[in-house]
């Protein structure tokens, strides 16, 4: 009960907020329109006085502009979802929504992202909008019915108790107050820096930074609040499960992106992504890299004042929940089973996560397949850029290589960027390297989501990064390096031959 007064009286605070700035605005527009105006009237006509029309009245229409309230067009994030081709999943949406005592969206869409949110979009103020719902296709495939039932409680709960009622009011004035900051910083970059445009630009600033720090710890007890909603709905531990889970998703559905199905989009294939992504966050290597299924990440320690959602394990310890230090994989159902035919889903998707163009043209492919059909071409074209440094190299020199990569960086001219240090990329640059010569020499290439690149010839295999690896940390004899090179035929082999482009 305190907790909710507490929050009922942050937001009357937030709505106050929120009145007083319109005001303050409305005001400071008067003030540059009227200004200039009242000088010219007493003044006359001059340089400094058209001068100072147009400074003043260039800010003020500035700011109008900005708080001027926008047409919600909403455009549709992904694919319709149809209750009469999906019932197992509206079925579920339909229980939770009755339990909670809201009303089932008029739309439900899937999308491509880790998240389910529901919201009313459309309309203007307010007025004419609609509640939707959005379903993350990757949060599908990584959470059970029972932790997706805990979700979608969850984002009913936002709309759950009057407290909730001022939510949408507030996200819309920070996009007001955000898009004002923002349309002032960028006139001032327009004209170098103006001073005036500076100086105009410092009280919406520091008005803006107050209001979210104020709106962050309401946003933060309206999770709260949604959070026990949901474990009443779904039960505490579901609920658990689902947000350590989803930070889980969060983290890997980024490099699955990256590093597995974007390269194979761009290279016009298509894969089964949502069996991919299932198998990438099963494997060995990612389970070691983000953690058991149940094992929550670390707690980030240091949170942006801003953020409108507590950290994970303040959100779980505020439940009464716990996870269990360890767990084993859980290989049980997923919600994407309620999708029913989930390969139609994903193919009505792929437009809204490639492009309706690209999308048209990719062709269906396995996993294994994309070794040759999407890795080798981007990798070709990653290593074409130092092919004349690579044409120096030969195969039987890698672990001197590796083991020198900063000085090899540096004659390379290579720089920190987007793939780590010089150093890092050199490394890259090397592996690639080593695994399109053997491509070229006929190895079988062959990729499993969350696996190794492995390549094949007769009872030899080689998977090219660990190998590397291993090299790099001298954990390979120089005899066994040597040995091995001459029983593959490498012993003379150049990573980056002549002919190399034309492969």
């Amino acid at each position: 009960m305190a907790d909710g007064a507490s929050l009922a009286a942050r937001q009357i605070l937030a709505l106050l907020s929120i009145v007083l700035f319109h005001v303050l605005a409305l005001a400071l527009i008067v003030v540059l329109l009227g200004t200039p105006v009242f000088t010219i009237a007493s003044a006359g006509w001059g340089v400094g006085q058209v001068k100072l029309l147009v400074l003043f009245w260039m800010g003020g229409a500035i700011v109008l502009w900005s708080i001027v309230p926008r047409i919600d067009r909403f455009e549709e994030p992904g694919p319709r979802l149809d209750p009469a081709e999906h019932p197992r999943l509206f079925e579920l949406l339909e229980q939770v929504a009755h339990e909670t005592g809201q009303r089932l969206p008029e739309e439900v869409y899937l999308v491509d992202d880790v998240t389910a949110f529901v919201a009313p979009r459309g309309g203007w103020m307010g007025i004419g909008s609609r509640r939707v719902m959005g379903i993350g296709l990757p949060l599908l495939c990584g959470l059970t019915p029972e932790e997706l039932r805990a979700v979608i409680a969850h984002e009913f709960g936002h709309f759950a108790g009057r407290e909730m009622l001022l939510g949408p009011w507030i996200h819309k004035a920070r996009a007001t107050m955000l898009r004002t900051v923002e349309n002032l910083e960028q006139s001032e970059a327009h004209f170098d820096g103006s001073p005036y445009l500076k100086v105009l630009k410092l009280p919406f600033e520091s008005y803006t930074r107050g209001f979210l720090r104020l709106t962050q710890s309401t946003s933060r007890m309206q999770e709260l609040a949604a959070d026990r909603l949901a474990a009443e709905v779904a039960g505490t531990q579901s609920l658990v499960t689902a947000l350590a889970e989803i930070e889980r998703l969060a983290a890997g559905y980024e490099t699955f992106g990256r590093d597995w199905s974007m390269p194979a989009l761009r290279c016009g294939v298509h894969p089964p992504l949502a069996a991919g992504f299932q198998e990438f966050m099963h494997s060995e290597r990612v389970r070691e890299t983000l953690g058991e299924r149940a094992t929550p990440r670390k707690a980030r320690v240091h949170t942006s004042p801003y953020d409108s959602h507590p950290p994970v394990h303040a959100r779980i310890r505020a439940l009464g929940g716990q996870l269990p230090e360890t767990a084993e994989a859980d290989t049980g159902m997923r919600a994407l089973e309620l999708l029913g035919d989930g390969d139609a889903a994903e193919l009505e998707l792929l437009p809204f996560t490639c492009g309706e163009r690209l999308a048209r043209k990719l062709e269906p492919v396995d996993w294994r397949d994309c070794a040759e059909r999407a890795f080798r071409p981007t990798w070709e074209e990653f290593c074409e850029g130092h092919a004349v440094a690579l044409r120096e190299l030969r195969v039987s020199e890698l672990p001197a290589l590796l083991t020198d990569l900063p000085r090899l960086a540096a004659s390379w001219g290579l720089r920190r960027g987007r793939h780590g240090t010089g150093a890092e990329l050199a490394s890259i640059i090397l592996w690639r390297a080593f695994a399109l010569v053997l491509v070229r020499q006929g190895w079988e290439f062959r990729s499993q989501p969350g696996e190794d690149f492995e390549l094949r010839q007769g009872d030899l295999t080689v998977q090219p990064l660990p190998l590397l690896s291993a090299l790099a940390k001298n954990a390979v004899p120089a005899a066994a390096w040597e040995a091995w090179c001459t029983n593959a035929g490498l012993g003379e082999a150049r990573l980056w031959p002549a002919a190399a482009s034309a492969a």
